[in-house]
C-alpha cells in the first residue's frame, strides 16, 4: 500500500507480474504482484543488552522463549496457528501468529532471534516417505516464515538475528 506509493512516487524501479489464477469455483481471476526495494529509513533497534526473544518454528505452533539481560529466561509461551489443505488460510493464520509476537518483541525494546534452516534439500529426498508424511512436510510454510519475520522486524522496529539451528529446539521442550 504505502510503500508501493512511495516506491512510484521516488522512482524506484518496479517490477510487476500478472498471474492467472483460478478459484475453487473454477472462476478465473489475475493477480499483479509488485516487487521492489525498500530503504529503511526506519528506527530499527539492534541493542540486545536488554535481552531477547528466541522464536522456534514448529508445525502447527511458534514457540517463544523470552530473556532478560544476562540470558535468564523470564517466560515461555506457545502460539498455535492454523495447517490445513488451503496454502492461503496457513499464511494467514501463520502471519496472524507472527504479528502477535511482533507487538511482544517491539513492546519490549528487544530483537528477535530465530533459526536459519534450509529445507529446500530435505524436500526434494522426502518423495519416499509415505504419502501422509510427504504431504505434511510440503504444506509445512517454513520459507515462507523467513519472509514474513524480516518483513515483521521491518514492520515494528527490531532487527530479527538468523542463528544456527542447533539446540534452538530446547525452547519447545521446554
Amino acid at each position: 500500500g504505502n510503500e508501493l506509493s512511495k516506491a512510484l512516487q521516488e522512482k524506484t524501479p518496479v517490477c510487476f507480474t500478472l498471474k492467472r489464477k483460478t478459484d475453487p469455483h473454477g472462476l478465473e481471476y489475475d493477480q499483479i504482484f509488485a516487487s521492489f526495494d525498500i530503504s529503511v529509513t526506519k528506527d530499527i533497534n539492534f541493542d540486545c543488552s536488554t535481552g531477547v526473544f528466541g522464536m522456534d518454528f514448529n508445525y502447527g505452533h511458534l514457540d517463544i522463549s523470552e530473556t532478560d539481560a544476562k540470558g535468564n529466561l523470564i517466560r515461555l509461551m506457545t502460539i498455535p496457528y492454523t495447517v490445513t489443505d488451503n496454502a492461503v488460510l496457513n499464511e494467514v493464520s501463520l502471519r496472524k501468529a507472527l504479528d502477535e509476537i511482533g507487538k511482544l518483541v517491539s513492546a519490549s525494546c528487544k530483537c528477535l532471534c530465530i533459526e536459519d534452516l534450509d529445507t529446500r534439500g530435505s524436500k526434494r529426498k522426502s518423495t519416499y516417505r509415505d504419502p501422509v508424511t510427504n504431504r505434511i512436510f510440503h504444506r509445512f510454510p517454513y520459507e515462507r516464515y523467513l519472509d514474513f519475520a524480516d518483513w515483521l522486524g521491518y514492520k515494528y522496529g527490531f532487527e530479527v538475528i538468523k542463528v544456527h539451528p542447533a539446540y534452538t529446539s530446547v525452547i519447545g521442550k521446554l
